[in-house]
């Protein structure tokens, strides 16, 4: 994967670079994608699903990894399995 170095500066002024990959910089920003269905319920039942959100444990593993379409694709799925366990969605707040 290709990746754009930034410089990012330290409290001394010296800078060290920051290595994004491409796919992140090219995708212009999303904050309802970004936000995480987590509803603060961190409980696995049997198949590692989580009973608060609906992700799996690979999900919410790598949340932080993946882009605003695969966490758009993950929420749909969370909510499906929601569904199926009889269950809502989000209801944090």
């Amino acid at each position: 994967m290709h990746s754009r170095h930034q410089a990012s500066s330290l409290n001394n002024g010296t800078s060290l670079p920051i290595i994004l990959p491409l796919r992140f910089m090219n995708e212009p920003p999303d904050p309802v994608s970004n936000e995480s269905p987590c509803i603060k319920v961190c409980a696995l039942d049997a198949e590692n699903v989580c009973v608060g959100c609906g992700r799996l444990l690979q999900e919410i593993a790598e949340w932080s990894q993946m882009t605003a379409a695969e966490r758009r694709a993950v929420r749909d799925r969370a909510a499906a399995r929601l569904q199926v366990m009889g269950r809502s969605g989000r209801k944090r707040d």
